[in-house]
C-alpha cells in the first residue's frame, strides 16, 4: 500500500464528518464510501500522527509544510490507475471559508 492508499483510506474513514456537504451534493454516504472519498481535515496532525511522516507528505506534494495543505477542509476524490492504486488526489473546498481554489 503506498502513501496515497494510505491518505485515502485515513481521509475515507473521516467522510462522515462532511455529511451535510454530501447531502447538498446529493451524495449518499454509501456512495460516497463505495468510491473512497474522504475529508482531509484543517487540523491533520492526526494523519500524520497515524498514517505518514511528514516528509513523505511533502515528497509527493499533499502537505507544503507542517501547518498547511492544499487539502486542507476539502472533499478528497482519489483517482486510481485501471488496477485500481491510487495514483493522485483531487480536492474540492466545502465552505466559502477556506481560502484558495475550489
Amino acid at each position: 500500500m503506498g502513501i496515497l492508499d494510505e491518505v485515502v483510506e485515513y481521509c475515507s474513514f473521516l467522510v462522515e464528518k462532511v455529511k451535510p456537504y454530501l447531502d447538498y451534493r446529493e451524495i449518499s454516504l454509501s456512495t460516497a464510501k463505495e468510491l473512497k472519498l474522504g475529508y482531509f481535515p484543517m487540523n491533520f496532525s492526526e494523519l500524520l500522527k497515524n498514517v505518514t511522516t511528514p516528509k513523505k507528505l511533502r515528497s509527493i506534494g499533499i502537505v507544503k509544510s507542517s501547518t498547511f495543505s492544499l487539502f486542507s477542509g476539502r472533499l478528497i476524490f482519489p483517482i486510481a490507475d485501471w488496477k485500481g492504486n491510487v495514483v493522485a488526489l483531487a480536492g474540492r473546498k466545502i465552505s466559502r471559508k477556506i481560502k484558495g481554489p475550489k
